[in-house]
């Protein structure tokens, strides 16, 4: 009787279907450092932020916020010590000349926004953040739209 060999990942193999996002999430934060955490911390490390939380993280300093919009918008305006990062054609050559300033340690808190709360920018910047290994790549849905009709309140 000739049995087919096992596959290399056993029974994993069906958390890392490219269908099962969740698994794939899984195994990226597992083999770049976010083992760290226990397994139930995986499902929130990406939380979405109000703007008295991102008014919080801002006026404390120390969590890298960025900006996903195209550099006009961000010139017209961004959060204070906003980082802009577009997701656009250049993402690959901005995501490096910041890498190695600001990302020493990929466990750490980042937060991503765009422009309003249905602007797609910052998923895909958070998606794209998650696949390159970030563990805590925080969203705040409501962009620069809200934070600046606020913006008198900080």
């Amino acid at each position: 009787m000739n049995q087919a060999a096992p596959h290399p990942l056993g029974r994993y193999k069906r958390l890392i279907n490219p269908g099962n996002w969740v698994g794939v999430m899984f195994f990226l934060a597992l083999f770049t450092g976010c083992q760290t955490r226990p397994v139930e911390h995986y499902a929130v490390t990406h939380p979405v932020f109000t703007l008295a939380e991102l008014q919080a993280y801002v006026k404390a300093g120390g969590v890298p916020v960025f900006d996903a919009r195209d550099e006009a918008a961000y010139a017209a305006g961004h959060v204070p010590g906003a980082i802009n990062l577009p997701v656009g054609p250049g993402f690959e050559a901005d995501y490096h000349r910041i890498e190695r300033i600001l990302f020493p340690q990929k466990q750490h808190l980042v937060i991503v926004y765009c422009g309003d709360q249905w602007c797609s920018l910052a998923d895909e910047l958070q998606n794209r953040l998650i696949v390159l290994g970030y563990c805590h790549v925080g969203r705040f849905p409501g962009g620069w739209q809200e934070w600046s009709r606020q913006n008198d309140t900080f």
